[in-house]
């Protein structure tokens, strides 16, 4: 049986910095605000326009909408007959500002994946390793993989930075599109939803959910030292010089549907545009 669209959000918020900063601001003198509304969304939208400001998006599954205020009207706003609340449309941001540090271990990662073989698995059919499966034995995926078809017919919505299809860990036709999005949704609007060039956490967090791939690296290369010392149960050998280790997902033929919702440089977004996905989600569901 097909299962319908999981609005499961795996925002950056697993591995972005969900920072308190101060309102966005635009033209001098406005602030951003997401404004919930107590009764009609669409008519609260056109009473906020009407004092001019500017509506940036009415929302169709909860009562609220985005705006860019004038900061002296913030009063008079938050006492429309229809306003339940006004809050400012905080930034949220990847914490995946480039320093030194993080260069220098680019450019060794580099290396080590310029060495790394990748092949497909197919845990229906492979030989599978179960002692290789750290992350997802302390998660208890294993143990319902058998009842739940390996994730067969669940499509799960990656609310983002986008996810890349990477063959052959996300295999041809795992990352979907959606009638009118084949692409996915990018609530930006700068880039694809699915395209390569995006900022790389959200096809990270896709493999994390359905990837299924062997990957083999030398076994003096630093990245089999590192797993040697940490998990010595997930390398096994494969030939003369070489160990391998199993990547698969907590639901390997579970579908993908990317909603970005990020820039594809990464960096902040607002609370607002992270909302249009999650609202686009509800109205695929």
């Amino acid at each position: 049986m097909r299962r319908l669209v999981r609005p499961v959000a795996l925002l950056a918020f697993v591995w972005a910095q969900a920072a308190v900063a101060p309102a966005s601001a635009g033209d001098q003198g406005t602030i951003d605000v997401i404004i919930l509304a107590s009764q009609d969304a669409p008519s609260v939208a056109t009473e906020v326009a009407s004092r001019g400001a500017r509506v940036g998006h009415v929302y169709r599954h909860v009562p609220a909408i985005a705006a860019r205020i004038a900061a002296q009207d913030l009063g008079a706003i938050k006492a429309l007959a229809g306003v339940a609340s006004v809050e400012k449309d905080v930034p949220v941001y990847l914490s995946d500002e480039p320093t030194r540090g993080r260069d220098r271990l680019a450019a060794s990662f580099a290396v080590e994946a310029a060495a790394l073989q990748t092949s497909a698995l197919d845990v229906r059919s492979a030989p599978l390793r179960p002692n290789t499966y750290v992350n997802y034995i302390l998660a208890g995926a294993t143990a319902v993989w058998t009842d739940t078809a390996f994730g067969d017919g669940s499509i799960v919505a990656v609310v983002d930075t986008g996810t890349h299809p990477v063959e052959p860990c996300l295999s041809a036709g795992q990352v979907i599109g959606a009638p009118g999005f084949p692409n996915g949704f990018d609530a930006v609007g700068d880039n694809p939803a699915d395209a390569p060039d995006n900022n790389a956490h959200g096809t990270w967090v896709g493999n994390v959910i359905a990837a299924q791939c062997s990957l083999a690296t030398p076994e003096t290369s630093a990245l089999a030292g590192a797993i040697a010392a940490h998990a010595p149960g997930l390398l096994y050998a494969i030939e003369p010089g070489y160990v391998g280790f199993d990547l698969l997902g907590v639901a390997p033929f579970a579908k993908i549907y990317p909603v970005k919702v990020f820039k594809k440089s990464g960096g902040g977004t607002a609370t607002s545009t992270i909302l249009t996905g999650l609202d686009h989600v509800l109205e695929l569901k």
